[in-house]
């Protein structure tokens, strides 16, 4: 598996759940917007870019970016830190999450799948043709 991310910004809003393999304090950040080309060559780099909120102030920030990749899909957990503790001040800013990061290849024809777990249970799922 080859997966490098280029830029991890930190940013605001979030969706707090607890799960098995979410320490104290983590819970997983909403992807709002999952950008992917429509098509890549079986041989090409899959850049992408994700975008979305972190956490209600600056207290809360982008922990990690986990990624299982198999043959015909990627899955991405965007994965948010509090923190906030008593006796801290947290800046009341928003920021945007930005998120890029590319894949490569070799990708398997006819289609390549880009998940993203939300915290809701549901997942935020592109296509991508493969030529």
């Amino acid at each position: 598996m080859r997966f490098i991310p280029l830029i991890t910004f930190v940013a605001f809003g979030c969706s707090p759940v607890s799960g098995p393999e979410l320490a104290e304090g983590e819970y997983l950040v909403r992807v709002d917007e999952l950008e992917v080309p429509t098509s890549v060559q079986a041989d090409e780099t899959l850049h992408m870019v994700a975008r979305g909120r972190v956490g209600p102030n600056l207290c809360h920030m982008l922990d990690r970016v986990e990624a299982v990749r198999r043959r015909d899909r990627l899955e991405l957990t965007f994965v948010g830190r509090d923190r906030s503790a008593p006796g801290i001040l947290c800046a009341q800013a928003v920021s945007p999450l930005y998120w890029e990061a590319s894949t490569h290849p070799p990708f398997h024809r006819p289609m390549f799948t880009v998940v993203v777990s939300q915290p809701d249970g549901s997942e935020l799922t592109r296509e991508v043709a493969v030529n």
